[in-house]
């Protein structure tokens, strides 16, 4: 985690280093040179070297529990796929206006790694409440196929689940449709794939599903598979875990001219403070303190007498960390004629497994731990 997230930190002032100092006059091929290495082929007349320096880890809670995160998408892995290509899925909150919906439908989407960094996208839509189109009291019309096994069909306004058969998106009622009364239809069925989309290392996706952004880590391999889960409202996704850490970036100037080397110091050390500070803030990088160190002289040329003028910019620094533990479907209760499938203890009748906490650990399940 350390080095991920200084290394994240140290590009973001590389980055906005670059585009203060590339427009300078004075100055043209500073923006060029600065690096957070020394991996110039020949020492260059003006530079910059970003590094970080020490940190310490800032706990907010014991078990560095934040809180629970409510979200229309989450992640979940596939059984028999490493599902490891994603980092995180989030909420494109550019696309949700005030009360608008979710662009895509609810359901589950099947994303799969192709060859040439592509990807496909396999949707599961999901379908609540779809009034079914009565042609006679025992025979309606679905508006899809449904998947089998997903169908579910209640009787309104009692929500009495009824018996049925089925043949394609036709169905077929055990009992006449009583006076007064409706049929609704739960079910899922088979959107069209999509596909293929472009992706990168390290880069995120937002077009394969509208309305999320999917962020691919370097975990990549063709064949692996994952499953994004998009809901009709905002539930509950995530436990998030996080925390800050504080650290310090150390920056070297180094300049062929000692009077160019105080300026490059002098207007870094006041563009760091005056204005990065505010807008990094919004990104959870607290820029705490700002510091001019010693300067020091490196031979060039010992015949000539001529040096590099060195200087050092001290920043102090804390920014935030967080990972998100997805929360899958929760069971509120099970209803079976077999005793023994009664037992909550005995998770294996049902093919599942307890929920496991990353920082709590307890040999006891229950309704809140099984997931």
């Amino acid at each position: 985690m350390y080095y991920q997230l200084t290394g994240a930190v140290k590009r973001r002032f590389i980055e906005e280093l670059r585009n203060y100092w590339k427009h300078h006059p004075k100055y043209p091929d500073l923006a060029d040179n600065i690096q957070g290495k020394y991996s110039f082929n020949e020492r260059p007349q003006h530079g910059m070297i970003i590094k970080t320096g020490s940190a310490s880890r800032n706990s907010l809670s014991a078990d560095n529990f934040m809180g629970s995160v409510h979200s229309y998408v989450s992640l979940a892995s596939l059984q028999g796929s490493k599902s490891q290509f994603l980092e995180w899925v989030r909420e494109n909150t550019q696309m949700l206006a005030k009360g608008a919906p979710f662009p895509s439908p609810p359901g589950v989407y099947y994303l799969e790694l192709a060859d040439n960094y592509e990807f496909y996208v396999d949707p599961l839509l999901s379908v609540y409440d779809e009034s079914l189109l009565m042609s006679t009291p025992t025979e309606g019309v679905l508006l899809n196929t449904p998947i089998d096994g997903t169908l579910r069909v209640y009787e309104l306004p009692s929500s009495q689940p009824i018996e049925f058969t089925r043949d394609g998106d036709k169905i077929t009622l055990a009992q006449p449709l009583a006076q007064g009364t409706s049929i609704s239809a739960d079910y899922r069925y088979a959107g069209e794939s999509r596909g293929p989309f472009k992706y990168k290392e390290n880069y995120s996706n937002v077009d394969a599903i509208p309305g999320a952004i999917l962020v691919f880590g370097r975990r990549v391999e063709v064949g692996d598979k994952v499953a994004v889960i998009v809901q009709p409202k905002r539930d509950l996704a995530y436990q998030e875990y996080g925390g800050k850490w504080e650290m310090s970036v150390d920056i070297e100037v180094l300049a062929r001219d000692v009077y160019a080397q105080q300026e490059i110091s002098d207007q870094s050390l006041v563009y760091l403070w005056a204005v990065l500070r505010t807008l990094l803030s919004k990104e959870g990088i607290e820029i705490t303190d700002v510091s001019l160190g010693g300067e020091s002289e490196e031979v060039y040329d010992e015949n000539g007498d001529d040096y590099f003028y060195n200087g050092s910019i001290s920043i102090s620094l804390t920014t935030e960390w967080a990972i998100q533990m997805p929360v899958y479907a929760e069971i509120k209760s099970i209803r079976e004629t077999y005793t023994a499938y009664r037992d909550m203890e005995d998770l294996s009748a049902f093919g599942l497994k307890p929920f496991s906490d990353p920082f709590i650990r307890t040999t006891k399940f229950s309704q809140e731990t099984v997931r």
